[in-house]
């Protein structure tokens, strides 16, 4: 798993850190949150995007490819493999094309459970799964039993 973080400022196209493998998971770090894609090659990433690009509950949300410059914009990004470890990769070339023949669909976003790190990670393990939902729920219950009085912080 290559955890290597490359900085906004980098020039894509020639920084040596940047190794990514088509059917490689890109981390982008949003101010509040990891907005996720698949490397496809060719400086080419496909994401499960809402309107906007913003953060929505529940909404329809588009498969797009584009320029993994321009969905980074200026934030951090890495390669993220996460669950190499939990599930065997399926093959790149099965990856990327079933990746690229979802380009333009139309699909149901939920940010429980359809968001963009459900649709990649779908797309590499054949497994939807999202870490940072279920650190948002236990972050929920947490504060709930706090707020109950049943959580001690100490």
């Amino acid at each position: 798993m290559d955890l290597t973080e490359v900085s906004p400022a980098t020039d894509f196209c020639r920084h040596r850190l940047f190794n990514a493998k088509p059917g490689d998971l890109i981390e982008i770090s949003r101010v509040l949150y990891q907005h996720w894609a698949l490397y496809i090659g060719n400086m080419e990433v496909v994401h499960l995007t809402t309107p906007g690009g913003d953060v929505a509950l529940e909404t329809t949300g588009k498969v797009k490819r584009e320029m993994i410059k321009k969905v980074v914009g200026h934030d951090r990004f890495k390669v993220n493999n996460l669950l190499d470890e939990k599930y065997p990769p399926r093959e790149p070339y099965i990856i990327v094309k079933e990746a690229c023949s979802m380009v333009g669909q139309e699909l149901w976003y939920s940010l429980t459970s359809r968001n963009c790190e459900h649709f990649v990670t779908d797309l590499r393990y054949g497994k939807a799964e999202s870490r940072q939902v279920g650190v948002l729920w236990f972050l929920y219950f947490c504060l709930q039993d706090y707020l109950k009085g049943q959580f001690n912080l100490m």
